[in-house]
C-alpha cells in the first residue's frame, strides 16, 4: 500500500497560441529570459516532430501559473513568436523551413504549425507556494523527471 498522499490536479492541452496570449497579459511566472540557439533549435524541434515537453505548474489565487517545470521551452517559444530571436540555422531537414528566420518571417501554414501545436500542462491549485499541495506536486514532478531519465 502507498503512504503517497493524493493532491488534487488538473491536465491540459492548450495549443501554444493560448500560452503566448497569458503570457502576454502576465498571467505565467517562471519563464526564463536567456534564450541560446541550442535552446531554440531543440524546441523547434520538439515541437515540428510532435513532442512539445510537459509542462507543470502551481495556479495561484489570482490565476496566474507559477511554472515548476518548462520554463526554457516557454521562454523559447514566447522570444521566438514575438520575433526576439531568429530560428538558428541547422543540419535538420525538417527545420528547413525555419532557417534563419523570425517568427513573421515565417509562411502562414508554417505560423500555422506552430501556434496550434498542443502542449500538456498539469497544474495544482495552491493558497500559497509552500502549501502541502504543492509540495506534493513538485515531489510527483521530480519522481516523474527521475524515471523518464
Amino acid at each position: 500500500m502507498s503512504n503517497k498522499k493524493r493532491f488534487s490536479h488538473r491536465r491540459i492541452s492548450p495549443i501554444l497560441s493560448l500560452l503566448m496570449d497569458r503570457f502576454n497579459h502576465d498571467e505565467i511566472r517562471g519563464a526564463q529570459e536567456t534564450v541560446t540557439t541550442a535552446l531554440l533549435n531543440r524546441t523547434l524541434s520538439a515541437i515540428i516532430s510532435g513532442f512539445p515537453p510537459r509542462i507543470y505548474a502551481i495556479e495561484r489565487p489570482d490565476g496566474v501559473w507559477d511554472l515548476l517545470s518548462g520554463q526554457a521551452f516557454l521562454s523559447a517559444v514566447y522570444q521566438y513568436f514575438t520575433d526576439q530571436v531568429a530560428a538558428p540555422t541547422t543540419s535538420d531537414e525538417h527545420l528547413s523551413a525555419f532557417h534563419g528566420k523570425r517568427f513573421s518571417e515565417l509562411h502562414a501554414s508554417d505560423k500555422r504549425t506552430l501556434l496550434n501545436t498542443a502542449v500538456e500542462l498539469f497544474y495544482c491549485d495552491a493558497p500559497h507556494k509552500d502549501d502541502v499541495q504543492a509540495m506534493a506536486f513538485r515531489a510527483a514532478i521530480r519522481d516523474s523527471q527521475l524515471l523518464n531519465q
